[in-house]
């Protein structure tokens, strides 16, 4: 094999390398983007093929962990992301969400203020392979942060059973571990996707 055509084959392996990375998490800014959200880690589940995209057919728009976009570009997405996953079991149902754990500011050691989000999505005994199979309980709002930069993290769970969710719960002062417990949903062990968001 000549130099160039190794050259060029390491080229893209180191690119192929660093976008799997991202994918999974690898951000070296913030390896963690669940980091002080009250959200569950999994524990002993299996592996969900889950995706989050804001433009259809389009590789690079999914939500990749440590992908920024300004409020302006957020706000041009019209329609609400598309999502699809493939389930690792059959015969069981799922729950989707996106809320936002930043609205109140950091504490004085600049640490986020956990279990204070905003829901911007929820959908509900998903028993097929995106939301659309679901009953979406919360419709769609795209993100809007007041200021600073904002993380808009988007969840599959797998539910126990059916769920009946009425009222639907309050945008507000949304608390994703409380929320988790009290409908019995257990998370998935790469069932979290994240983008973040700066109000300027």
């Amino acid at each position: 094999m000549g130099r160039k055509r190794v050259s060029r084959l390491r080229k893209y392996t180191r690119g192929k390398t660093r976008r799997y990375k991202r994918q999974r998490g690898g951000n070296p800014e913030n390896p963690d983007i669940l980091a002080n959200t009250g959200a569950p880690y999994p524990s002993g589940q299996p592996d969900i093929d889950f995706n989050v995209k804001f433009q259809p057919n389009i590789k690079n728009s999914g939500t990749i962990f440590g992908n920024k976009m300004t409020k302006s570009e957020a706000k041009a997405i019209l329609s609400r992301p598309y999502t699809s996953w493939k389930a690792p079991a059959e015969n069981k149902l799922y729950t989707f969400l996106c809320w936002d754990p930043d609205i109140e500011p950091p504490d004085a050691a600049g640490n986020s203020i956990p279990n204070n989000g905003y829901l911007h999505w929820l959908v509900i005994n998903c028993n097929g392979k995106n939301e659309e199979s679901g009953q979406q309980i919360v419709d769609w709002t795209p993100p809007s942060p007041p200021s600073g930069e904002h993380r808009y993290i988007f969840a599959i769970f797998e539910q126990k059973e059916s769920l009946q969710i009425n009222p639907a719960p309050p945008r507000e002062k949304f608390n994703i571990s409380e929320f988790t417990r009290q409908h019995n949903l257990t998370p998935f062990t790469n069932g979290y996707k994240g983008v973040r968001v700066k109000a300027t």
